[in-house]
């Protein structure tokens, strides 16, 4: 396999050895800082309250290789359709910063 996604837990050294040496990239996301200090040896796309620019650049500069995002444009979606249902199904950690719009008007608000 090219790349394997660790996203609830993260491998142990010897699970780590044996996807590299099967040429494996590894990938996990954390989202707190326990598990991002048992995952230094691993690129970390970082979770949870990534709401803005501002928020995606503290998980930046504290060494993720990426943030993911995922509540604003699932809630978005929902309240577009009038899914009350939807919306607090992904209310996240940082519901109260969602707004409305397109993927693309929210993504926008991610750059620089």
């Amino acid at each position: 396999m090219e790349f394997v996604s660790f996203t609830f837990g993260l491998p142990s050294a010897l699970e780590v050895d044996a996807l590299h040496a099967v040429g494996s990239a590894l990938i996990g996301t954390v989202t707190n800082v326990e598990e991002a200090l048992a995952a230094v040896d691993l690129p970390i796309v970082a979770a949870g309250a990534i709401h803005n620019r501002a928020s995606l650049d503290l998980v930046l500069n504290a060494g993720a290789c990426a943030g993911q995002i995922g509540t604003a444009p699932l809630r978005a979606a929902a309240a577009a359709q009038n899914n009350a249902e939807g919306l607090n199904l992904w209310a996240g950690e940082a519901w109260q910063y969602a707004r409305s719009g397109t993927v693309a008007e929210i993504l926008a608000r991610f750059q620089r």
